[in-house]
């Protein structure tokens, strides 16, 4: 009798103990309350109107998924301006083609190479990028989904009774 005494005496002390400690939001608001106070000019004519806390997850911490995505970005700003490329040296073409002149018929010609050059160019780009996310997405459908920490949503308003 005195173990089963002693037994659930210690499961009550550790429920709480465990029940007293801050939970996650009630810590991330208190630091976002601290962190708001070191930002403002002035802390005390700020309230705050909504905190939101959320658990943040990544796909993967690996850094081949970082550099794989880090790459992908960078082809989409490749992909970008090789298609203003593109616009533009179809357009040029369209002016320089129904002209007589020598020159113009050489720029028409420049303008269809250039054209051509960054047609491939994006195709080429556009076959990487696809094969890109592909990897990217095989990567991150194979692993669990990995806890990073807490995303915080914070917004203040001005407080009404100020003089």
């Amino acid at each position: 009798m005195k173990h089963l005494n002693f037994g659930v005496m210690i499961v009550v002390m550790v429920m709480c103990l465990v029940s007293c400690s801050p939970s996650p939001q009630d810590k991330a608001e208190a630091l976002v309350a601290e962190t708001m106070k070191t930002m403002l000019y002035v802390p005390e004519s700020y309230e705050p109107v909504l905190t939101l806390v959320d658990s943040a997850f990544a796909p993967s911490s690996s850094q081949d998924f970082a550099y794989k995505f880090a790459e992908l970005i960078n082809l989409t700003s490749q992909i970008k301006s090789v298609k203003e490329d593109v616009r533009s040296s179809k357009s040029a073409m369209s002016w320089n083609k129904r002209s007589y002149s020598e020159y113009k018929k050489d720029e028409y010609e420049e303008s269809k190479s250039e054209y051509e050059m960054y047609s491939a160019k994006l195709e080429k780009l556009t076959t990487r990028m696809d094969a890109l996310r592909d990897e990217v997405s095989a990567m991150t459908s194979d692993k669990e989904r990995e806890f990073i920490g807490y995303k915080v949503i914070h917004r203040t308003a001005p407080k009404a009774d100020l003089k």
